[in-house]
């Protein structure tokens, strides 16, 4: 049987400079709209370009009027069309719990992973660093961190921790108590933030990989024997090629990961990955325009003027149908609150750490 053909593009990508006030939220879409379909659909847009430059569009009185008619398509459902969106501050509050709190937490023996402590950490950090501590100080933290891991120094290390501390000495007194739970494990930290450092690269921050991961396990609940991804040729996904088909490997098959609800199968559902350009692929296009209206959609929700002025023609077109999830925060602030109690299952970051050391050998994996 032929594989399902999806195509992906996505908009908002800063790569690792997930502080780039200009564009705070990023989003990616994956279509299943077959060429003929997607040119039908891009046939209801009004535009002398050979294609739909959003963009463009939006900053013209009436950009997003013109858009409506492909919107209202009856095609154009949360079934043929998925995206996931990242609040890209949240996402590095996000590595801060993975990379430093999980791992003293792991070598004292305690699994973070369970019963979702890592999400609840997440979003209890988040919030009292929004609450705590003014923007430019957050920023200063939260950028700290984000050079020791892209550009590993002596001097990058020592200026987070510093900027750490000073964080936390700019809290009142009467709350630092309520913070001790993530910086307490951020402060211990130290003494290992070599070696964790060495295990990442300076994608570790680019949204585009857990987004695709999260939708392609999402596209492979309505073609369950797997499918082929064409994504825009220009973006970042492509330099990760390698590191995608080294999670597609058949020798991956029949290993799941994971734990409670969140166990999803070891092997990427990705099946065939290709690149091609949006000139050439209308369905991309699709994927394109969907991405780009949920992303302002979503940057006007974190307060960025340019989408907060077109916010409510934006939300017009409804692009929350076609949600699959996403890195955002929430207002779930214990294990219970979050939902996922453990059941049993393998710790993922264990797993993906060998396969990655392993090489091109899944086979290694225990």
């Amino acid at each position: 049987m032929a594989l399902r053909t999806i195509y992906g593009d996505e908009a908002g990508n800063t790569g690792p400079d997930l502080l780039d006030a200009a564009q705070p939220v990023f989003a990616l879409a994956f279509t299943d709209f077959t060429r003929e379909e997607a040119t039908e659909l891009l046939s209801t847009v009004s535009t002398k370009a050979d294609e739909v430059h959003l963009a463009d569009m939006l900053r013209r009185k009436g950009g997003v009027a013109r858009l409506r008619p492909l919107f209202d398509h009856p095609a154009m459902q949360g079934d043929r069309t998925r995206c996931y969106v990242v609040n890209k501050e949240h996402m590095i509050v996000t590595k801060i719990i993975d990379l430093l709190v999980e791992n003293v937490a792991h070598r004292a023996g305690f699994d973070l992973y369970r019963d979702g402590l890592n999400i609840v950490l997440g979003n209890r950090m988040y919030a009292a660093l929004h609450a705590l501590v003014g923007p430019e100080q957050r920023r200063e933290f939260l950028l700290s961190f984000a050079n020791m891991v892209r550009m590993p120094s002596t001097a990058n290390t020592q200026s987070f921790y510093e900027s750490a501390r000073l964080l936390l000495q700019r809290i009142e007194p009467q709350y630092r108590e309520a913070c001790e739970d993530f910086f307490v494990p951020i402060f211990a930290s130290e003494a290992i933030a070599g070696d964790i450092i060495q295990q990442n690269d300076k994608y570790t921050f680019d949204p585009i990989i857990p987004s695709a991961f999260s939708l392609a396990y999402e596209w492979s609940r309505k073609y369950p024997d797997g499918l082929a991804l064409v994504h825009d040729d220009a973006k970042t996904l492509k330099t990760k090629e390698a590191d995608f088909r080294l999670f597609m490997s058949e020798r991956l098959e029949g290993l799941e990961v994971g734990y409670d609800s969140r166990r999803h199968p070891a092997r990427l559902p990705i099946r065939e990955i290709s690149f091609a350009s949006s000139t050439d692929e209308p369905a991309i296009q699709i994927a394109d325009v969907v991405a780009g209206v949920t992303m302002r959609a979503f940057a006007a929700r974190v307060g960025n003027r340019a989408a907060v002025r077109i916010a409510e023609d934006l939300d017009d077109l409804q692009p929350a149908r076609f949600l699959a999830g996403g890195i955002w925060p929430l207002d779930e602030y214990t294990a219970d609150e979050v939902g996922v109690k453990y059941e049993g299952g393998i710790h993922p970051v264990n797993v993906y750490s060998e396969l990655l050391s392993s090489g091109t050998d899944p086979a290694k994996i225990p």
